[in-house]
């Protein structure tokens, strides 16, 4: 049995993850050296570990669960690994004095008792995050490009329908000319025309009136003209 027990105590002590056992009351039974290097403890601190509950007394008295009552913080993780943990079996425990993200797991032993294992995987977190950060980042970027290219596509289109217009309003300011010079080269030899009949040809004056309607006429057309260009 002395053996046997040495030969599990060699292969839990070459693991790479920190192994406690504890007994069904809480009682502290069995760790290996990893408990110490993966929770920041040093030996005389693992020496002194008796229960579930020295050890979560440990952590809260350095502040790893935050602010508050490290009594009660350290009745609440204890609770957690004892209670909650029986039922997810796996969660990752967040030691904030030592910034460190531990996986931890739950296993129940026949006798009720049961051991939690522990790995640490900060930097795989810290990659994690800093994965989250650059892809944050770059959905920023492209939220940022998208408004500019929508931007640029509004300011495009206006200039477009601008261009548009400004290209209409040269068409038709160039139709207009051109009407307005066809008609008054005839409207010009038509007051020519009417002036030489009622002065040179034509005195007579009960056609005064014709005439000054007549005038009146290629005079509003002028107007018109001149409105229009």
């Amino acid at each position: 049995i002395e053996n046997q027990a040495r030969e599990f105590r060699a292969v839990i002590e070459h693991l790479n993850q920190s192994i406690m056992w504890f007994d069904a009351k809480g009682g502290l039974r069995l760790t290996n050296s990893r408990v110490a290097s993966i929770n920041n403890f040093t030996a005389d601190e693992v020496a002194q570990l008796e229960s579930l509950d020295d050890y979560t007394r440990l952590l809260a008295g350095r502040g790893d669960f935050g602010d508050g009552n490290p009594v009660e913080l350290a009745k609440a993780h204890a609770s957690f690994l004892r209670d909650e943990l029986k039922q997810t079996k796996t969660d990752i425990v967040r030691l904030k004095s030592q910034k460190l993200h531990l996986r931890t797991r739950y296993a129940e032993l026949p006798d009720d008792g049961f051991v939690i294992t522990q790995v640490d995987i900060t930097e795989e977190v810290s990659t994690e995050q800093a994965l989250a950060d650059a892809l944050k980042l770059v959905e920023e970027a492209n939220q940022v490009l998208e408004e500019r290219v929508e931007e640029r596509t509004r300011e495009l289109r206006q200039l477009q329908a601008k261009l548009v217009q400004d290209e209409r309003d040269a068409t038709m300011n160039k139709l207009i000319a051109k009407i307005s010079h066809e008609l008054r080269n005839p409207l010009n030899g038509l007051k020519t025309s009417m002036y030489v009949i009622r002065t040179k040809i034509c005195k007579d004056p009960r056609l005064d009136k014709a005439f000054g309607r007549s005038e009146r006429t290629i005079k509003r057309c002028e107007m018109i003209l001149t409105d229009l260009y």
